[in-house]
């Protein structure tokens, strides 16, 4: 997130500044702080199949609170209703955001588990 508010062309489309974090999608930027603390709290040493799942859910979680942030920013910008904001923004990638932290669960374990 530093790289790209000092203008690394790291977010959409090869796009940095800082100004992207007050675009239309910038809430999801910031919503990404969000996401990155959740699947923090999930990590544990441990993989029992409690911690298993409090680890999945945390990044679940996580994925709904960046999202929500999308929202919230998505709708006040363009001024629509927050379930425009939802069909818009955040309906069509939510799928795909939840497959990506259910993969990285099962890939950090795996990786854990080798070293």
């Amino acid at each position: 997130m530093a790289l790209g508010a000092m203008g690394a062309p790291v977010f959409t489309n090869l796009s940095g500044g800082f100004h992207k974090f007050l675009s239309l999608t910038g809430g999801f930027i910031w919503g990404f702080l969000l996401l990155a603390l959740m699947c923090g709290l999930g990590n544990t040493k441990a993989w029992s199949k409690r911690e298993a799942l409090f680890a999945l859910l945390c990044g679940i979680c996580g994925v709904i609170l960046c999202h929500l942030c999308g929202i919230i920013q998505f709708s006040a910008l363009s001024q629509s209703d927050p379930l425009t904001a939802v069909l818009i923004s955040s309906l069509p990638y939510l799928p795909k955001d939840i497959l990506s932290v259910i993969a990285a669960y099962f890939t950090a374990k795996t990786v854990k588990k080798r070293l």
